[in-house]
């Protein structure tokens, strides 16, 4: 198989040229200052909103982590501190 360099630059061309120009803003909030551990914030309920919609997605992805490499722990010998190695760092 031969790579041909007019080939690749006719697809990437095509690609750009069919690429969606649509970009969607949305305001989530704003953090105007910190300062020694305090910070103002303005459109806390957008920010509160944000991170309650991408909460429950973080907790499995830790759910599902936690499930494969627990087992880990439960093997003895050599390979069992191998492994535990791995699982703590994981």
């Amino acid at each position: 198989m031969e790579i041909r360099a007019e080939e690749i630059s006719q697809v990437i061309r095509q690609q750009i040229k069919d690429y969606g120009k649509a970009v969607g803003s949305e305001e989530v909030g704003q953090i105007l200052t910190v300062g020694d551990g305090i910070a103002r914030i303005h459109g806390l309920e957008n920010v509160i909103a944000g991170a309650q919609r991408v909460s429950t997605p973080v907790i499995f992805g830790v759910l599902t982590t936690i499930a494969a490499f627990v087992p880990m722990l439960l093997v003895g010998g050599q390979t069992g501190v191998f492994f535990e190695a791995i699982s703590m760092v994981v």
